[in-house]
């Protein structure tokens, strides 16, 4: 019983939430994906990503339904996980899904190159995944993104959010102190309250940010 509950904290903790909610409705998991016929081509290796100038013109889409979502691409760093073909194709199976999913998406060219991912969940809505990809950061994107998508569910809406290790860039990380500041004032300027979580997550993890709103 002790082991479960230690692979359930330690799961918490590195796996990013996105992922995890993948695995826990059904719309994607890693087990699942693998491919072991090595004849078979790269995922994603015919729709290699263009380089995106970034003073590029670029439009917010504040709903993005599946059927608009299937004509985009997912630019690399935006979400996890880091092949940005099986990410699309992850978040197109969310909008998919009954679990209400919400997505609202930073574009240019029919790029997807900032993302904030949320879902139904009891009592109120997760937020399961803000990115924006390499090359649109330290612009105030994700701040916007953030405003705009939580407009969108009214101000009656209650929100969580958890922020763990795993929320970060695995192949340009920052330092932890640094995401956690960016994390709290994203957070905090969008009228959530910030703290370190209790119970078992807070005493594994100090660093470990919850946020609530509404």
């Amino acid at each position: 019983r002790a082991a479960g509950q230690t692979a359930g904290v330690v799961r918490e903790l590195v796996v990013p939430i996105l992922l995890r909610a993948a695995g826990d409705f059904g719309w994607w998991s890693a087990a699942a994906d693998l491919d072991l016929d090595l004849g078979r081509a790269p995922r994603g290796s015919g729709s290699a990503q263009p380089l995106l100038p970034s003073d590029r013109q670029l439009a917010i889409v504040d709903i993005v339904d599946a059927e608009a979502w299937s004509a985009l691409r997912l630019a690399s760093g935006t979400l996890p996980p880091a092949d940005p073909t099986t990410g699309h194709e992850l978040i197109q199976a969310a909008l998919e899904a009954p679990e209400e999913v919400a997505v609202t998406a930073a574009i240019v060219d029919a790029w997807v190159v900032g993302a904030v991912v949320s879902a139904s969940v009891e009592g109120g809505r997760a937020l399961l995944g803000l990115g924006v990809a390499p090359g649109f950061r330290r612009r105030g994107l994700a701040a916007e993104l953030l405003r705009r998508h939580l407009a969108v569910a009214g101000p009656e809406a209650r929100w969580e959010a958890v922020v763990t290790v795993a929320e970060r860039d695995p192949a340009d990380p920052l330092s932890r102190a640094t995401r956690r500041s960016i994390a709290r004032r994203l957070l905090e300027g969008n009228g959530f309250t910030t703290e370190r979580p209790a119970g078992t997550l807070g005493a594994a993890d100090a660093g470990t940010l919850v946020g609530h709103r509404g």
